[in-house]
């Protein structure tokens, strides 16, 4: 009778060592790396083994307790008293204790509720509570609009930085290049002013060359020119207006009436006839003081109108191609945003 069992055992003995010199000849052949996978990969098979082996509980469920017809039956022959008695002293009964546990797992699943609900939000606020992670998600979101809308503010200014740059180094810049006087009044002992006939042909003249210092073309140049004496050696008043003397005497020196356009390095040559040249005799023979001034206007490429002004003291004593020197003021230039208002004609006053 046990000569089977040992024959089973005898030959699973000799089947399982077959298979274990197989296996080793097998990872003899392979190398290094794929022993360690199939090293591996066992350890992942049998690692979930005992776990399935825990979870399977060691003892089979109870049977509940069930009391038999006997037993009701001498209960019954019992006397009263007695019986009150073991009425008194039973237990409580299965239902009524199931009943409590499932009460006290409620009541400590609603405690761990409620502690789980009090770290997930803040503390009230307003009579609202608010939710942990809603608030941070809300806080985030703004931080990073507020973010996104600072780097956009950035960027447009310098967008519009680049554009103010570009078009301050592309566009026109028109300035005085030189003043020179061309009289040949001064020669003339017992000078005359010209007369006022139309026609005339004036020798005494005041020559303003303008030049484009800029990168690109600069449209409808205009030039006025102006000029006035002050006691010898005394600057110009603090309160001086510079004015344009506009009106239609011969005496009074006129705007130039062309409007030309000037490219990149281009000159113009404004050519201003001189009616009365005695103010410039007199500041000849030291007795005043002569002061030409003036502005020019233009318009650039990007359609924006300027205003350069100019102002230069003439010092006839000086060497040749010093005469002019700027003055301390009114050498700058401003854009004009808005037409400026026409000043009323002014009639020049000479001693």
């Amino acid at each position: 009778m046990n000569a089977l069992p040992v024959f089973l055992r005898i030959s699973s003995a000799v089947r399982l060592t077959a298979l274990l010199r197989s296996t080793a000849g097998f990872l003899r052949k392979v190398n290094l790396g794929s022993r360690v996978g199939i090293a591996i990969a066992a350890w992942l098979v049998a690692t979930p083994m005992p776990l399935i082996a825990t979870e399977i509980p060691s003892h089979p469920p109870r049977a509940p307790e069930i009391k038999t017809e006997q037993q009701s039956n001498r209960l019954q022959d019992d006397e009263t008293p007695k019986a009150d008695q073991s009425h008194s002293t039973e237990p409580v009964p299965h239902s009524q204790s199931i009943i409590s546990a499932s009460a006290s797992d409620k009541s400590g699943t609603e405690a761990v509720n409620r502690e789980e609900q009090g770290t997930e939000f803040w503390p009230p606020l307003f009579g609202y509570r608010l939710k942990v992670t809603d608030t941070l998600l809300a806080l985030f979101t703004a931080g990073f609009f507020l973010v996104t809308l600072f780097l956009w503010l950035a960027t447009r200014n310098l967008v519009r930085g680049a554009d103010d740059t570009s078009q301050r180094q592309l566009r026109a810049y028109v300035g005085v290049q030189q003043i020179e006087l061309r009289c040949v009044g001064f020669g003339i002992p017992d000078y005359q002013p010209a007369p006022r006939t139309i026609g005339y042909q004036h020798k005494d003249l005041l020559l303003v060359t303008l030049k484009n210092y800029g990168l690109t073309p600069a449209y409808d140049v205009r030039l006025w020119v102006n000029w006035y004496t002050m006691p010898y050696g005394e600057r110009l008043p603090a309160d001086f207006a510079y004015p344009d003397y506009g009106g239609i005497d011969p005496g009074v020196p006129q705007p130039t009436l062309t409007q030309v356009i000037l490219h990149k390095d281009q000159e113009h040559v404004a050519i201003i006839a001189i009616f009365d040249l005695r103010p410039f005799i007199a500041t000849r023979q030291e007795k005043s003081s002569m002061y030409i001034y003036g502005h020019i206007t233009y318009r650039d490429i990007y359609q924006r109108r300027w205003r350069a002004t100019f102002c230069q003291n003439w010092e006839p004593w000086s060497s040749a191609g010093v005469e002019f020197v700027p003055y301390k003021e009114h050498n700058d230039e401003t854009e004009l945003r808005k037409k400026m208002p026409a000043r009323p004609p002014q009639r020049k006053q000479n001693s």
